[in-house]
């Protein structure tokens, strides 16, 4: 596996928070992806940390810290089987609704994510764009989020949709909002307005369509995700609350299971699905650990 092909003129350095997973990747072969079956765009609500803490008597805020090294996995495994696009779903527009303390909390686990990756970003080739309302975040979460995607804009490996403050209700809104404030300025025609106009209009207007929506936990819902990208997909529903191994899930594997042996090692993993590889080899994929957020 070569995830350091598309990095800048600078290699990254050793010890950085992606490249302490490297070894544990590296101890399972990555799927070879048929060109034509790999997703373009694939969408993940990286679920299960909130219930993962209190399950150990954590916690929640334990939980979202963990979460930060399942974002790690996914950018890795979405590089070796070189996906072009993947969205995140960080902070719903619904997660306001939560306690002051807990929603504090989670605007801090983002801005300490933001910052502590930002250089493997960067020297891994991903490019971050951020998907979301601005009013309701604090100053230091979007100012953040804004260098973050400045930082990384030149990047050509992978495009990281980071979904904050984010509601697909919402961007449908504000969509249809701006075309309606260009309708009553007479720039456009109410005869012009069609779906590719609207597209033009969402928040990443350059994005391809999802061709593959991932949700762990059993939870058997999109939770108001990206509803308009969503709406050729396939979704795969996974029940578990514990780490998968990103290229397993990646490739596509619906119903996915794993052998695992006495030591906690996981010996093999089987699953179907439209882009699903049977995924096998000695390696530990399994760890009772969750993905970014509880929705």
């Amino acid at each position: 596996m070569n995830v350091e092909r598309h990095a800048g003129k600078v290699p990254c350095p050793r010890g950085l928070p992606f490249g302490r997973e490297l070894m544990a990747i590296n101890e399972l072969a990555t799927p070879e992806i048929e060109p034509q079956l790999r997703p373009r765009h694939v969408a993940v609500a990286m679920d299960g940390n909130g219930r993962w803490a209190k399950a150990r008597g954590l916690p929640r805020s334990e939980g979202y810290r963990a979460g930060a090294d399942r974002l790690t996995d996914l950018v890795e495994a979405a590089l070796a089987i070189q996906l072009g696009h993947v969205s995140v779903y960080g902070f719903s527009t619904e997660n306001w609704r939560r306690s002051p303390d807990e929603v504090a909390n989670l605007m801090t686990f983002t801005v300490d994510t933001l910052r502590g990756r930002l250089e493997e970003l960067v020297c891994r080739g991903v490019r971050v764009r951020w998907s979301g309302r601005a009013n309701r975040l604090p100053r230091r979460v979007v100012r953040e989020l804004r260098k973050t995607e400045q930082a990384t804009a030149h990047n050509t490996a992978l495009t990281l949709y980071l979904c904050v403050n984010y509601g697909g209700k919402a961007e449908l809104a504000d969509a249809a909002a701006a075309i309606a404030g260009k309708v009553a300025s007479g720039s456009l025609r109410p005869e012009a307005i069609d779906e590719a106009l609207l597209a033009q209009h969402l928040y990443q207007p350059g994005a391809p369509d999802v061709d593959l929506f991932l949700r762990p936990s059993g939870e058997q819902r999109t939770s108001n995700f990206l509803v308009w990208q969503l709406a050729f997909a396939e979704m795969v529903f996974m029940d578990v609350l514990c780490r998968l191994r990103a290229h397993a899930s990646l490739a596509g594997c619906r119903n996915l299971r794993c052998t695992q042996g006495p030591d906690g090692s996981v010996t093999s993993c089987y699953g179907r699905g439209t882009h699903c590889q049977v995924i096998s080899g000695k390696g530990s994929l399994l760890a009772s650990q969750p993905g970014s957020a509880d929705r």
